[in-house]
């Protein structure tokens, strides 16, 4: 298991992200309302219900525009062996952690940081996602924007790790691994989004996704490249 740590000027978010491979001989996409993922919330930061929900519509309408839908479940704690939570996983589950201070501080060295995407070894899809729920209210307090909305953004981010794999950070947009206050003015706005090379390696995901939780099999082909994790932007505070 690997993790990169990223820093930043104003806001930084921490890649690990999955490796995975794109289905070579996949003819077609699957229609937009098939494109679904499962994503079973584990709120250690006992996180307020109205901001929690806030930041899934934020998360959700920013995945629904490149065409996937996400279905949300909460997991309580000693939730595991009932209900859908104890469903088995699948490529088209992903696990999102809210984590108080005294668990995020063992995930991450360096201060500024709101969140973690997971990457495991080999040809296996990345499925756990961590997000720092106190920084991130402390951020959205510092930098006077609203906190539901920071938050639904920073779930973005780190579910388009998962989705997108290795090299996911890009120069600017939603997927920068820095956020100055003019990014952060972005999304208040709701103008922080996948880019359009972006989208199409999130539909390639899917695709591989798909056939892997039905049990087809197909030849991997390496996925279009948008960044390495060390290149960043850093926009000026008073852009």
């Amino acid at each position: 298991m690997k993790r990169q740590i990223i820093s930043g000027l104003a806001v930084s978010l921490i890649l690990t992200a999955a490796a995975f491979g794109t289905p070579e001989n996949a003819q077609k996409e699957p229609p937009v309302s098939e494109r679904q993922i499962t994503i079973r919330i584990r709120d250690y930061a006992q996180a307020d219900t109205s901001v929690r929900q806030h930041a899934e519509q934020v998360a959700g309408e920013i995945l629904q525009k490149t065409g996937v839908n996400i279905r949300w479940i909460e997991c309580p704690e000693g939730s595991s062996g009932t209900g859908p939570c104890a469903s088995p996983m699948s490529s088209l589950v992903l696990i999102l952690n809210l984590l108080p201070h005294s668990m995020s501080d063992r995930l991450h060295a360096s201060g500024g940081a709101l969140g973690v995407a997971i990457e495991r070894n080999g040809s296996d899809f990345g499925y756990i996602a961590s997000i720092f729920y106190e920084e991130a209210k402390e951020r959205a307090r510092e930098r006077q924007v609203n906190f539901g909305e920071l938050l639904g953004d920073v779930i973005a981010h780190e579910l388009g790790h998962l989705l997108l794999g290795t090299n996911s950070h890009s120069g600017r947009g939603l997927m920068c691994a820095f956020w100055s206050g003019y990014q952060l003015s972005l999304g208040a706005r709701g103008l922080l989004e996948f880019s359009d090379k972006e989208i199409k390696r999130i539909h390639a995901a899917m695709n591989a996704r798909t056939l892997a939780a039905t049990g087809a099999s197909a030849e991997p082909a390496d996925l279009s490249r948008v960044a390495s994790a060390s290149e960043s932007f850093s926009a000026g505070e008073n852009q």
